[in-house]
């Protein structure tokens, strides 16, 4: 799955885009389902009983796009802060660890 991200920036910087934006919102979407606690299920890294084992995905991907394109493209990524579902996660504030998650990738927005 990683291949597939890496493969898909690689041609859209081959494309002449301006950036990225990795798309984690909406929980209906492969990475906003890995962050909405109830809809994964996992038991292993990425397990859904923690934001941190919930966020390991996406910091995963952001991680292997940034190795594939450096720093030629800003990285934005776009997480939904509430989704009006009973168990879903609220990020209605930013906290220290999502600002260090985000610096770690070096992504620009979050």
């Amino acid at each position: 799955m990683f291949d597939l991200f890496k493969a898909a920036v690689r041609r859209a910087a081959e494309a002449g885009y301006d950036g990225i934006e990795l798309h984690a919102a909406h929980g209906y979407m492969l990475l906003g389902s890995f962050l909405a606690p109830q809809r994964n299920r996992r038991t292993d890294e990425y397990r859904g009983n923690s934001l941190r084992g919930r966020i390991r995905i996406v910091l995963d991907v952001l991680a292997a796009i940034r190795s594939e394109i450096g720093n030629a493209l800003p990285i934005t990524l776009r997480i939904s802060g509430y989704e009006r579902i009973a168990g879903a996660a609220r990020f209605t504030k930013p906290r220290k660890s999502h600002r260090n998650s985000s610096r770690r990738v070096w992504t620009r927005f979050m």
